[in-house]
């Protein structure tokens, strides 16, 4: 192990990692766009390989199956768009307009609200505890205002505030096409890179991240859709006021983890309080039923065993993540997890005693049924100068 860590390609692939490191970091306020794009790859390499399969064995031999998968991938993403556009745009821009002529009404009704919730709870407070309820509340919510402002505006200023990003939106399209036509060219080159011994693991691990975010992305997005759909029919049914942007907010609080849906229920709950107490109520369990849907039904198909945590340790994951980097940590906190999880099981196997071997303890990890090929055994060839050792190589 000594001598492979001598190596100079070893060394090489090293110190070229560090500077790109330092480099990605010192421009990352310019990289958004491009991480969006990664995150778009994510979900469109599956559909582009899908696609490629399906392509004629005469655009498989000229080379031209995988560019003309991504190109009817790209036309099928912009019908989707302009469906979009073209049909819920003009609706969720009408119901933001009904919302913001409606919103003087609405914050007088729920100040009533809150008044006599408050003289029902004075009946039961000596007047002491009354002011300091008052200051308090009086405090609070300035506070809560200016902290989400700021917010914000840093994380607008954080992402918006260079010429690059504007530059970065313009060519993630262009850039997206390079990375999904040659994504497994640039895998090749990276495997290259490192000494053939380390070439097994280095791909196992990366089956490992590819999977375990692959699926984590895409399932959020599928229960995003999921849940904001039925949310939106949910309360047109019962007749809540501006359902479909109510439906949107509870899909787009899915994202978060656990407790993206009590978060996406709360906007909901208010309005229909606003509308009838006994409306609000029917929301509540319209959103308790969807959530037993999630996790019985939907949860278990879509994402799996691949980033299963329980529910305990989720909780305390998120509120790390929170801490240490914000909303940012938050969105990472559990797929991280469920990565350091697996690649922590599968280092253990590979350490053992025994020290199984790479795709023995791939498999054992729950990656065994993997696509993406694995990696083969070849004996290396003895030479006079070097004992014989076991190098690697990809199968296919």
């Amino acid at each position: 192990m000594t001598r492979l860590f001598r190596q100079p390609r070893f060394l090489l692939f090293v110190v070229v990692s560090a500077l790109i490191l330092a480099v990605l970091w010192a421009a990352r306020g310019a990289l958004f766009p491009f991480a969006l794009g990664l995150v778009v790859a994510y979900l469109l390499i599956p559909l582009v390989n899908h696609v490629q399969a399906a392509m004629p064995a005469g655009f498989r031999s000229h080379g031209l199956a995988r560019p003309v998968a991504i190109i009817v991938v790209y036309l099928a993403g912009l019908a989707l768009v302009g469906i979009f556009l073209g049909f819920l745009a003009p609706l969720v821009v009408s119901q933001i307009g009904l919302l913001v002529n409606a919103a003087p009404a609405l914050y007088q009704e729920g100040q009533a609200l809150v008044n006599q919730a408050l003289e029902a709870w004075n009946a039961y407070l000596t007047a002491d505890l009354q002011r300091m309820i008052q200051e308090y509340a009086q405090r609070l919510g300035p506070g809560i205002l200016s902290a989400v402002q700021r917010g914000t505006l840093r994380t607008i200023g954080i992402v918006t505030n260079t010429v690059s990003w504007v530059l970065g939106l313009l060519v993630i399209p262009f850039w997206l096409f390079f990375v999904l036509n040659d994504s497994d060219k640039a895998k090749r080159g990276a495997l290259k890179l490192l000494p053939p011994p380390l070439r097994p693991d280095a791909e196992a691990l990366r089956i490992i991240v590819d999977r375990v975010l692959g699926a984590y992305i895409r399932g959020q997005l599928i229960l995003a859709f999921s849940v904001g759909l039925m949310a939106t029919l949910g309360l047109m049914v019962l007749g809540v006021e501006f359902a479909l942007l109510l439906g949107i907010a509870a899909g787009a609080f899915e994202i978060f983890p656990f407790i993206g849906p009590i978060l996406g229920a709360i906007p909901a709950v208010i309005v229909a309080l606003l509308q009838d107490p006994g409306l609000a109520l029917r929301v509540v369990v319209l959103f308790a039923a969807i959530q037993q849907i999630e996790n019985v039904l939907l949860v278990p198909k879509i994402n799996g065993a691949a980033v299963a945590l329980h529910p305990a340790l989720i909780m305390v994951v998120l509120v790390v993540g929170q801490q240490l980097f914000g909303l940012a940590g938050m969105l990472i906190a559990v797929p991280l997890t469920a990565v350091l999880r697996d690649v922590v099981n599968y280092l253990y196997l590979r350490v053992g005693d025994e020290g199984a071997r790479p795709a023995e303890a791939l498999a054992a990890v729950g990656y065994g049924d993997s696509v993406t090929p694995i990696v083969r055994e070849v004996p290396a060839a003895t030479t006079e100068t070097a004992p014989a050792v076991t190098s690697y190589r990809l199968e296919g």
